[in-house]
């Protein structure tokens, strides 16, 4: 299994296909298994990596301080060590804050970004926050008591009501791999926290000078949509997408116009 290491801590990630490189990064508690969809779409032209981020997967979770600054040297050590000096990168939610934070440390490094369903950060002003008492359910303690309801709840709230009402059955899927996963309790509360790392994302808006694709469901309550605008508002130059009747996992239940938003636009910037 492809693994790398930054400072002790193993990282896992997986490659497919050839061309030029774009890497895919989820949010919190996503692992490389949720991104089946865009491998099939897009590693027949383009070389597709995917991350696994510290305390998720097959990532090492060390019970220990996470931040946006760690996850991003994560990444750089994932691109060292395929021997990549330059990608296209995808993030989505915490994803989202992720791809911001390594571009600031290396933008010589990145072609372009892609910004799903994401902000400027958990702590930063700026940030357009969730509601409290969808603070309250992401910010309770993980327990073999309070799992599958917590999940459920989450569920309600991460994916937008009509498509969870038409799609009983691949919301089945989705509890059941939420569940299966069994993301530890520490891990997941070290990476929510790294949400509101020191780190505020907006003022580093202005010096972002690649293509630059926003994309969000006009319905997410967890990332409100008023996020996505002061992104655009604030990168000079980049575009918005608003994917309609959809919420914070708009990718999953928008996935064909979403795939194929994502290659158009990357291949509108070729390296």
């Amino acid at each position: 299994m492809p693994y790398t290491s930054n400072n002790g801590v193993n990282i896992y990630f997986e490659t497919y296909g050839e061309g030029e490189p774009i890497v895919l990064i989820r949010g919190l508690g996503g692992t490389v298994s949720g991104w089946a969809s865009q491998v099939r779409h897009l590693s027949d032209d383009y070389q597709t990596i995917l991350i696994d981020n510290r305390g998720a997967g097959e990532s090492d979770k060390p019970d220990e301080e996470y931040s946006l600054d760690i996850f991003a040297l994560d990444l750089k050590s994932v691109l060292d060590e395929i021997g990549i000096k330059k990608t296209h990168i995808l993030g989505l939610s915490m994803g989202g804050f992720i791809v911001q934070r390594f571009y600031s440390l290396y933008p010589e490094m990145v072609q372009s970004m892609t910004l799903g369903c994401t902000g400027t950060g958990l702590s930063d002003p700026a940030h357009i926050m969730f509601t409290p008492e969808l603070e309250e359910i992401l910010n309770t303690e993980r327990t073999d008591e309070n799992r599958d309801y917590l999940i459920s709840k989450m569920n309600e709230y991460f994916f937008h009501p009509e498509f969870a009402k038409n799609n009983q059955k691949f919301m089945e899927m989705v509890f059941l791999d939420a569940k299966n996963k069994k993301q530890p309790a520490h891990a997941y509360m070290r990476q929510f926290k790294a949400c509101y790392s020191d780190t505020h994302l907006s003022p580093l808006l202005k010096n972002i000078n690649v293509p630059t694709s926003i994309l969000h469901g006009d319905e997410d309550v967890v990332v409100p949509i008023e996020n996505a605008h002061f992104l655009h508002q604030n990168i000079e130059g980049s575009e918005l997408n608003i994917f309609h009747k959809a919420g914070h996992m708009f990718f999953l239940e928008k996935e064909q116009e979403f795939n194929s938003t994502v290659r158009e636009f990357i291949q509108r910037h070729p390296m």
